[in-house]
């Protein structure tokens, strides 16, 4: 890799896996495309670009990048649900319509654990072989359900483009703020209602860098894990508040496939089934 563009290099995780490249691969050119200009972890070339914009063929295509990685997704819910789908969805169709152009080697997209969908009768732990189930109540999940559909089609249809996506659960670490974050990992952490006590997970964000990377290097393809191998309850998080307040590793990456499984999704069903939803900013409140 010599080459490397990177959407959405601004946030977390972008500026996370710019790190773990100059740490592993000093000699790689970094072009990162963003809507907020970085200030730390700076990429070699950067250019504000919407990537819903029909200029992302056009920079794409005169960086000519070896490899793409596909970061820039919304988050936290937006009063105008539209756009967000607009940004997540039709953006990343604009970044694949990109991608088939200028003919990179490799291509990563950052998906989620949540794409499985929050059902009760999901087995834990969840493992890539496990069917994607949409939660249309869940304006990011369903999103990202979406677009993995999308890159399943393109993987039938560009076999000369090496692709792959991470599914990692929910991510922590520093500079991660986010309304999942904050619920589960601000103290007090609130029991939820109906005394519901799922399993969940949390991954460090260097370690989903690191295993980006490694992804990448090894021209891996199809969808990844990003997870620990195991998991707690909300009740145990309670007990230990304190602790999370630290700096937290969730272990080493190796356990991608299939070992290493996801069971946020659990999580997320127990608090639409206690009547939760999210509002902008980003706060739970109680559905009507």
């Amino acid at each position: 890799m010599e080459r490397i563009l990177i959407t959405g290099s601004s946030g977390a995780y972008g500026r996370a896996l710019i790190a773990a490249i100059r740490r592993d691969c000093p000699d790689a050119k970094i072009f990162g495309l963003d809507v907020i200009a970085p200030v730390a972890d700076l990429p070699d070339q950067f250019e504000i670009c919407d990537i819903t914009s029909p200029e992302l063929t056009n920079v794409m295509a005169a960086w000519s990048p070896d490899t793409v990685v596909h970061l820039a997704f919304v988050v936290n819910p937006m009063r105008d649900e539209q756009r967000m789908h607009e940004i997540n969805v039709l953006g990343t169709q604009n970044l694949l319509a990109a991608v088939i152009r200028a003919r990179p080697a490799r291509l990563l997209v950052s998906s989620s654990a949540t794409s499985y969908g929050a059902w009760p009768d999901n087995c834990v732990p969840l493992t890539e072989e496990h069917p994607l189930r949409m939660r249309p109540e869940y304006r990011y999940a369903s999103d990202k359900y979406l677009v993995e559909k999308m890159l399943q089609d393109f993987a039938i249809t560009q076999p000369g483009i090496t692709l792959s996506w991470t599914r990692p659960c929910m991510i922590y670490g520093p500079g991660m703020s986010n309304f999942m974050t904050a619920l589960f990992t601000a103290p007090p952490v609130l029991p939820l209602p109906g005394n519901d006590n799922p399993p969940m997970q949390f991954v460090h964000l260097d370690d989903v860098a690191d295993a980006s990377l490694a992804i990448l290097k090894a021209n891996l393809t199809g969808p990844f894990n990003v997870a620990p191998v195991d998991w707690f309850t909300c009740e145990i998080l309670r007990g230990r508040e304190v602790a999370l307040r630290c700096r937290f590793r969730a272990g080493p990456v190796a356990c991608l496939r299939p070992a290493g499984g996801n069971c946020g999704c659990q999580c997320f069903d127990s608090l639409h089934r206690s009547g939760i939803s999210f509002a902008i900013p980003g706060w739970s409140h109680q559905r009507d």
